[in-house]
């Protein structure tokens, strides 16, 4: 049986002092695009809040920090960026 699709939505995080939230059960992330430094930390946001839903939760924080930090760079050093807009 096919997964549902992991929704994005941009959001304002900013009261909570939060980049990212993962809502598991919607299979849904919440991602403060503006909160971000760099387009990297951005992206390595939203591998980290992927990876929670991905895994229903299942691995750790720590896990989740080091493999969303690796594909991060990996996707970074491809050139994948965000198109603005899109």
């Amino acid at each position: 049986m096919a997964r549902r699709p992991i929704k994005i939505q941009i959001a304002n995080l900013k009261k909570r002092k939060l980049l990212g939230l993962a809502d598991i059960p919607a299979r849904t992330i919440y991602i403060d695009a503006e909160g971000h430094q760099s387009e990297k930390e951005l992206l390595d946001t939203v591998c980290h809040e992927v990876l929670h839903v991905a895994s229903d939760d299942l691995l750790s924080e720590q896990a989740v920090d080091k493999f969303a930090g690796d594909l991060a760079s990996v996707l970074y050093r491809m050139k994948w960026r965000r198109i603005h807009g899109a």
